[in-house]
C-alpha cells in the first residue's frame, strides 16, 4: 500500500482498509480472504485493493469510497 494506508483481512471475513487510524471502508463477508495486493486494475495511475477469496472470487476494490464507487473487477 502507499505510505500511510493500510489493508487488512481478518478471520472472520472482515476486509478493509485504514489510512493512518481513520478506517476507509470495511466489507464483511462468510468466506475468507486469503491475499491482499495493492494493483492498478484500471490503469489511472492509482492501485486498488485486489482480494482473493477463499471461494476462489478475486475482488478489486478502490482505496477510498467515493461518490462514484464501484467494485473494479469481480471473476
Amino acid at each position: 500500500m502507499i505510505d500511510t494506508r493500510f489493508g487488512y483481512a481478518l478471520s472472520n471475513g472482515t476486509v478493509g482498509i485504514y489510512e493512518r487510524s481513520n478506517r476507509n471502508w470495511r466489507i464483511k463477508s462468510r468466506n475468507i480472504a486469503v491475499v491482499l495486493q495493492a494493483f492498478d486494475v484500471d490503469g489511472d495511475g492509482i492501485e486498488e485493493l485486489v482480494t482473493g477469496w477463499s471461494n476462489g472470487k478475486v475482488i478489486g476494490r478502490p482505496f477510498f469510497k467515493r461518490k462514484n464507487s464501484r467494485l473494479f473487477y469481480s471473476g
